[in-house]
C-alpha cells in the first residue's frame, strides 16, 4: 500500500503527523493530547506499525512511538529521559547553573535529594551529564556535551516545552 493511501484517513494522518512532530510519546500521552480514545488510537498505531510508518520501543514501563527512520538512536535515548519531568528539569537547570551539587539542584527544583540522585545516576549512565569531584567534598554536575544536547532540545523544542508547561 502506498504511503499516501495509508494516510488518506484524516484521523490516521493526524496521528502520524503528531508522532512525527512529537517523537517518543507513549500511548496515554498520545491519547490525551490527540483526544482520541485509547482503543481507537491503539488500532491506528498498530495499522501504522504494520505498514512500517511508525515504530515503537519499550522504554522501562512505557512503549514510546516514533515515525520510522526519522529519529536517530541517540536522539531516542535522550528524548526518553527529557520526556520525563524531573530529568528535564535537571537538564534545564544544569544548562543555566553548571557545576551544581545534588543539594543545590534539589533545593532549586524543590525535589527530594533521593529523587534527584536517582535521576542524576540515570542521566550519568546515559552520558547526558557528568560529575566532577570538588576537593574530595562531593560532586558537582554539568552537561557532558552541551552542543549535542542543545541541538536535540532545539530540534524537538515544540514537543518538549509543550509537554513540560
Amino acid at each position: 500500500m502506498l504511503r499516501g493511501n495509508i494516510l488518506d484517513l484524516e484521523k490516521r494522518n493526524d496521528i502520524y503527523s503528531f508522532i512525527l512532530t512529537h517523537p517518543g510519546l507513549h500511548l496515554n500521552e498520545l491519547s490525551r493530547k490527540l483526544k482520541i480514545p485509547m482503543s481507537t488510537l491503539y488500532y491506528h498505531l498498530n495499522y501504522l506499525k504494520k505498514r512500517e510508518m511508525i515504530i515503537s520501543e519499550l522504554n522501562g514501563r512505557y512503549k514510546r512511538y516514533y515515525a520510522a527512520n526519522k529519529v536517530g538512536e541517540n536522539d531516542k535515548k535522550i528524548l526518553n529521559f527529557l520526556r520525563q519531568e524531573v530529568p528535564f528539569e535537571i537538564v534545564m537547570f544544569l544548562f543555566l547553573k553548571p557545576n551544581s551539587s545534588r543539594i543545590k539542584i534539589s533545593k532549586n527544583l524543590k525535589k527530594h535529594t533521593t529523587t534527584i540522585s536517582f535521576h542524576i545516576e540515570k542521566l550519568m549512565d546515559l552520558g547526558i551529564i557528568e560529575g566532577i569531584s570538588v576537593n574530595g567534598n562531593g560532586m558537582e554536575y554539568k552537561i557532558k556535551n552541551q552542543e549535542t544536547l542543545s541541538d536535540i532540545i532545539i530540534k524537538y523544542r515544540k514537543s518538549l516545552f509543550r509537554l513540560h508547561k
